[in-house]
């Protein structure tokens, strides 16, 4: 034995004890199973506690309640953005890949562009022309411009007058001829005795006398006006007579040309040769009459236009010395300005850029591709990240924009990021009888580790009441329409963490309720910061439980969970899709 003890003490105590496990096993396990058995033993009467009532009591304290109303989504963009192309051509340049980071205004690819090149400059050409100053030289050729429309002007003043004068020396024979013809003098007495006419030869006569007594009437007064005028009167007043001639004229064209009618028609019916040969030349003489009424018509017009148009070439060279003089004007210049602008804009539609700054998150094109308009190009998408979840009816009437928001990812542990409503849909959508409305919620930092269409958990705080007398919710009890919390004399006895033990019979306190979550409860009266109330009451089983877990911590039993102790901001969660549930007894009303 003394050899024995020696070599114990020659040696650690572990090694030695692991030597004696290893060479008496069955007795190593017998010492074992004695030793946990008696520690099992002696704990078991030391935490006995049958027949005994305890009370787990706790000090009413100041704290934060925060109600939640939670909801899943998915990640988006703040901005995407599909980009195409406005124009056709070939594809000279592509300075992007798909995942590259751009910012605003990069140039992602580039069209051929020569015809809409060409066409800016020559639209700058002429706006620059336009805002150059008149040279004396153009002034000049401008000047002589208008002299030379002057004279070209007081010419056609007087080939008109020419044109009147010869009109009326042609109005000399045929308005006397006429005249001569109707009246008896010298010709057919068939043709001047309606007497001797058919009832058809007659109506052809009585229509052409009508035709010439109007261009005499017309005749008579041009002649007058005629005579009143010469060649240094006014040039309105020239022109006046020009129009007053050519209406004579045609008036007089006119009756010839009806005179000529019922004179053949009568030649055709009477068999009286003497006759007959008289109104042949009458026939001839009326065809003539009309052939120089038509060409003074056509003189008579020309003339006309004639003073129009020149009339006309004045007044634009004169525009045109008065703007070389004064510079464009204010409405050519901003025309054409725009017309630059217009080109710049189509020629800017070859040169594809980003609009704004993101990653390009897709690329549809690749280089010497044929770009047709309205193809597409990249798709962009903002570094922005937003969450959009839905939202029940009952739970989206409690929440507005600028409520603070809580997310998390399934797809990344461990990451929390905070967040503010930013929009709430006005109206739902229905879907299976329900409806459902989107909620969409801006990050307050950005990670890159999210991505669009992630997976997302939202806690949007939609009541906090900060600084207030919170109590466990499952302390409350209620008595009809009352609620209360109960209470111990101080002489109780605690033992151990196992509660307090009192003969008293728990004192009922009535107590105002507020705001309250799945946790804690709000008290608004009945109750003061300090106090102490029975948040739990334990039985003889309860207590037997807490052994049996206890018990197995010394691996007699299954692994027990731990336990965390929160601070004193109680947070309630609703869920979108399910509804609150109350504490261990129903719990208090959710205000």
């Amino acid at each position: 034995m003394k050899n024995l003890w020696l070599k114990i003490k020659a040696r650690p105590i572990w090694l030695w004890l692991g030597n004696f496990a290893r060479r008496h096993k069955i007795t190593s396990a017998i010492i074992l199973l004695v030793v946990l058995g008696s520690g099992y033993w002696a704990y078991v009467k030391l935490t006995d506690t049958s027949g005994e009532t305890r009370y787990v009591i706790s000090a009413v304290a100041k704290g934060t309640i925060v109600s939640v109303v939670s909801g899943t989504g998915q990640v988006s963009a703040a901005n995407q953005l599909a980009i195409t192309s406005k124009v056709s051509g070939d594809l000279l340049y592509l300075g992007v890949k798909a995942g590259q980071k751009v910012s605003a205004g990069t140039l992602i690819a580039q069209i051929e562009a020569q015809d809409a090149q060409d066409s800016l400059e020559t639209a700058q050409i002429a706006l620059a022309k336009l805002q150059e100053p008149a040279d004396k030289l153009t002034l000049l050729q401008a000047e002589n411009a208008v002299t030379s429309a002057i004279e070209s002007r007081n010419k056609a003043y007087g080939d008109a007058f020419n044109t009147v004068d010869a009109s009326f020396l042609d109005f000399a024979t045929v308005l006397p001829g006429l005249d001569s013809l109707f009246n008896n003098y010298n010709t057919s007495v068939y043709f001047s005795n309606e007497s001797s006419l058919s009832d058809t030869a007659k109506a052809y006569r009585q229509t052409a006398s009508a035709s010439y007594y109007r261009a005499k009437t017309a005749y008579d007064k041009n002649l007058a006006d005629y005579r009143a005028i010469n060649r240094t009167s006014a040039s309105s007043t020239i022109k006046s007579l020009v129009d007053e001639t050519y209406q004579t004229a045609k008036l007089a064209a006119q009756a010839s040309k009806e005179t000529k009618t019922a004179l053949s028609f009568i030649i055709d019916q009477i068999d009286t040769s003497d006759q007959t040969s008289v109104m042949t030349t009458d026939l001839a003489n009326v065809s003539a009459w009309l052939s120089d009424s038509n060409s003074d018509v056509a003189s008579l017009s020309s003339a006309y236009d004639n003073i129009n148009s020149a009339t006309r070439a004045v007044i634009d060279k004169q525009e045109s010395l008065v703007n070389l003089q004064e510079g464009p004007e204010a409405l050519d210049l901003r025309s054409q300005e725009l017309a630059v602008e217009q080109k710049q804009r189509a020629l800017n539609d070859y040169y594809i850029r980003a609009p704004f700054a993101g990653t390009i998150a897709k690329l549809d094109i690749k280089k010497n591709d044929e770009i047709s308009n309205g193809s597409a190009i990249a798709t962009l998408i903002t570094d922005s990240k937003l969450a959009d979840i839905s939202l029940n009816e009952v739970d989206v009437s409690k929440v507005a924009v600028g409520q603070k928001v809580t997310l998390t990812f399934d797809a990344i542990e461990d990451l929390t990021i905070s967040g503010l409503v930013s929009s709430v849909d006005q109206v739902g959508t229905v879907s299976s009888g329900v409806v459902n409305y989107d909620v969409q919620i801006s990050f307050d930092i950005q990670d890159q580790r999210v991505l669009p269409g992630m997976s997302v958990s939202a806690d949007i705080a939609v009541n906090a009441r900060p600084d207030v007398l919170i109590v466990p919710s499952s302390a409350i009890k209620s008595n009809g329409d009352d609620y209360y919390v109960e209470t111990l004399d101080q002489n109780g006895t605690v033992t151990n963490s196992q509660g307090v033990v009192s003969t008293e019979i728990p004192q009922q306190i009535i107590i105002t309720l507020g705001l309250s979550d799945d946790t804690n409860t709000e008290v608004l009266g009945g109750l003061e910061e300090g106090d102490t109330i029975i948040t739990q009451t334990l039985t003889s089983s309860t207590i037997t439980k807490s052994a049996t877990s206890l018990a197995s911590l010394l691996g007699m039993g299954g692994k027990q969970g731990s336990s965390k102790t929160g601070s004193n901001i109680s947070t309630s969660k609703t869920s979108s899709s399910r509804s609150s549930s109350g504490g261990d007894m129903g719990g208090p009303p959710t205000f």
